[in-house]
């Protein structure tokens, strides 16, 4: 029985990681991060495309030309952060900290969740690229 027991246990444990190393990407059509199985989740403390950076400190980093999107920048500090032609389609930037950062040729769409109007996002340069249908 605690042979049954272990290898059950194990079995569900090892299929639990399984689901968990698979990469999610940023679905546009559907507005979510998914993985191969059709899940959906978010890479913790990943930079990049579905990444859960929720409260990260990024102050000055080099993102220029990162794939972020679906990512979750929410209450990040990305202060004099670099983010110059980053792809921010539906990322989330919810009282997110953007104070000098560069965001020239960014890219973003309805979905995305700026810390600022429409019109301060044309100001700083970024792409509003609408999405397909």
């Amino acid at each position: 029985m605690n042979t049954f027991l272990i290898v059950i246990l194990g079995t569900l444990n090892f299929a639990a990681n399984a689901v968990e190393t698979q990469p999610y990407k940023y679905q546009p059509s559907k507005g979510l991060c998914l993985n191969g199985q059709g899940l959906s989740g978010m890479r913790q403390g990943f930079k990049g495309s579905c990444g859960d950076l929720w409260g990260e400190e990024l102050k000055g980093q080099n993102l220029a030309g990162s794939d972020l999107s679906g990512a979750n920048l929410s209450r990040a500090d990305l202060s004099n952060a670099d983010l110059r032609k980053a792809n921010l389609i539906g990322a989330k930037m919810l009282l997110t900290n953007v104070k000098g950062a560069r965001l020239e040729g960014a890219v973003y769409n309805e979905r995305t969740v700026l810390p600022f109007p429409a019109k301060e996002a044309e100001k700083r340069g970024m792409v509003f690229v609408p999405s397909r249908k």
